[in-house]
């Protein structure tokens, strides 16, 4: 199995996390000359976004600008030492005395998606997301663990990603992470980290959603944040679909006999659609999934499960190339 030659960090992730998933969070609002200077609200973390809620005087002069359904941009918000820039405020409810909205958007004062980073996208998943046999791994070290399998690989246009899980046993969270060595503006990361992300979640049926915390740094050891972006994404979606798998006892637990020799072999798994498959071809299969992601516009913006059943590379024992579809 082969190794990730650099040391992960994760604490300061954790524990930028954990201060945002509290119950009782509050900020304020630092706005200049705008109805909103100087109150202080709610700032607490939902499914996809987070909710805003505070008591407000809508009869007071200032107040006859903010009404339901109000977007201003580019809202500042001071949360303790942190100040953020909400993308977009939108107020949805107001049930007298409060005023309440959402953040589905929001970045660290200073940050700008057009600058080049080293970037860490990081999700903070519903349940564990378990690859084992259906993704070849390579084992990472960092200030969590001093050995963790639970990753894998991908090249695209030559930058090698690599995607990970990791785990916060204090509160029993669960987070997925993609990462590059390259530094590179949010656009170009985030394409290619969504490409990685949807075909790992095609390949196990866990595809990791809801929310996400880009995490920028300015050098490639990656350990002293320097800003972070959080993103709503669509639904986590899981299912028991997946087109590989090197178990060959999980797809002929009937036929033990078959499933006995394959696994003997240790050259061969079944995929579902009945195709044999190389051991080791899964990171070939995962890096082909990546590049049509990334490069066909057809594809790029819609459902895994429903449109890149099509997409899938088996590689024969007899080394030959199959293109299946479903």
């Amino acid at each position: 199995m082969l190794k990730y030659p650099k040391m992960l960090f994760h604490e300061n992730i954790i524990a930028v996390i954990n201060t945002l998933q509290k119950e009782d969070v509050k900020g304020t609002f630092t706005v200049k000359n705008h109805p909103l200077e100087g109150i202080t609200s709610d700032f607490i973390a939902q499914r996809k976004s987070f909710k805003i809620s505070f008591e407000y005087d809508r009869f007071a002069p200032r107040a006859k600008s903010i009404k339901l359904n109000y977007q201003p941009k580019r809202v500042p918000f001071k949360v303790g030492d942190v100040e953020y820039i909400f993308e977009c405020l939108w107020f949805t409810k107001h049930s007298p005395p409060n005023l309440g909205g959402s953040v589905n958007f929001f970045y660290t004062k200073g940050y700008s998606k057009k600058t080049a980073y080293y970037y860490r996208l990081v999700f903070l998943l519903t349940d564990k997301l378990d690859f084992n046999y259906q993704i070849e791994q390579i084992y990472y070290e960092s200030d969590l663990y001093s050995f963790n399998r639970s990753a894998t690989k991908a090249e695209i246009d030559g930058d090698e990603l690599v995607a990970y899980t990791f785990e916060d046993k204090e509160n029993g969270r669960h987070y997925f992470a993609i990462e590059s060595n390259l530094k590179q503006d949010f656009d170009t990361f985030s394409n290619k980290a969504f490409a990685l992300k949807n075909a790992i979640g095609y390949l196990t049926g866990y595809l990791a959603g809801d929310c996400g915390y880009f995490f920028a740094y300015g050098n490639k050891q990656m350990q002293n944040i320097s800003h972070y972006y959080y993103c709503s994404f669509r639904d986590t979606i899981k299912s028991h679909y997946s087109p590989i798998h090197s178990n060959p006892f999980a797809y002929l637990s009937e036929k033990r006999g078959i499933a006995e020799k394959l696994y003997e072999k240790k050259s061969t798994y079944k995929c579902a659609n009945g195709c044999i498959i190389d051991f080791g071809q899964q990171i070939v299969f995962i890096i082909g999934l990546c590049r049509r992601y990334c490069t066909d516009p057809g594809i790029q913006y819609r459902k895994p499960f429903i449109h890149a059943r099509w997409l899938c590379h088996c590689t024969g024992n007899n080394g030959r190339s199959y293109y299946w579809g479903r």
